[in-house]
């Protein structure tokens, strides 16, 4: 057979120059990215303990505490992902991302809930957390993100362009597809701006604890966030609404 047949070893050789490629084009979103993922590592050390943790507030500190812990290690691999051209596969983490979020918030305001949702006594569906919370969401980013991870058609999008109803081609390996990857990184930084944000409200006792240099390293990556976005996402997405309703969600 003379055909060349695509298989693992291509794979990797496509991701390897596509992350040499994605780090030449998006310097800026990467060096941020990694000052992010530390920050987050950092305020793991500062987010306190409840006094009472048979309490509503007690059960609520061990679930933000939870996620906070494993935030990090996501994000690094959503980063990962896209830096390999795997934007498909990041929509996965994303979408689990913003699923985190709306709980913490949902149960930062309904906290005699949370206890009996963990432990499957209670079932909350996700379009009523949506709908406390920021109700345009649901349909402007979790159902295209629940498509992407069920499999849907949706999903297609990453792997076949489909120029025509009868024209089209796959891309096989990984390479950096700029709508692709502005597209991921934007959610990337929107839910990293939520978490970073949300953090002296979800642990009461974070200020009192956090040492000034850390907290000022905080505050500069939100204030570099939120001009990325005015900057660089509020213009594109402002016909759809889509900034506007993000905007409930993180802040």
């Amino acid at each position: 057979m003379d055909k060349k047949l695509m298989d693992y070893n291509y794979l990797q050789s496509t991701e390897r120059s596509t992350i040499q490629t994605t780090i030449e084009e998006l310097p800026i979103w990467h060096s941020k990215s990694v000052e992010i993922i530390d920050m987050l590592f950092s305020i793991n050390y500062y987010t306190g303990k409840e006094d009472n943790a048979e309490t509503p507030e007690g059960t609520f500190h061990y679930v933000a505490c939870s996620n906070y812990l494993r935030l990090p290690y996501t994000l690094s691999n959503i980063i990962d992902l896209i830096k390999k051209g795997a934007y498909l596969e990041s929509t996965i983490l994303i979408r689990h991302l913003y699923e985190i979020l709306v709980q913490l918030r949902y149960f930062n305001v309904f906290k005699e809930k949370v206890h009996d949702y963990s432990i499957d006594k209670l079932r909350i569906q996700f379009k009523t957390m949506f709908d406390e919370i920021c109700p345009e969401l649901y349909t402007d980013v979790y159902k295209f993100f629940s498509n992407y991870s069920h499999g849907g058609l949706w999903a297609n999008k990453f792997r076949v362009n489909n120029i025509s109803k009868d024209e089209g081609f796959i891309y096989y390996g990984s390479d950096y597809i700029e709508k692709f990857a502005l597209y991921v990184t934007a959610h990337q930084l929107f839910l990293s701006y939520g978490f970073m944000n949300y953090v002296p409200i979800f642990f009461k006792k974070y200020n009192e604890l956090i040492p000034k240099d850390i907290e000022s390293k905080r505050t500069i990556l939100l204030n570099w966030l939120l001009e990325s976005f005015e900057t660089s996402y509020k213009e594109e997405y402002k016909n759809n609404g889509f900034y506007k309703n993000v905007v409930k969600l993180i802040k």
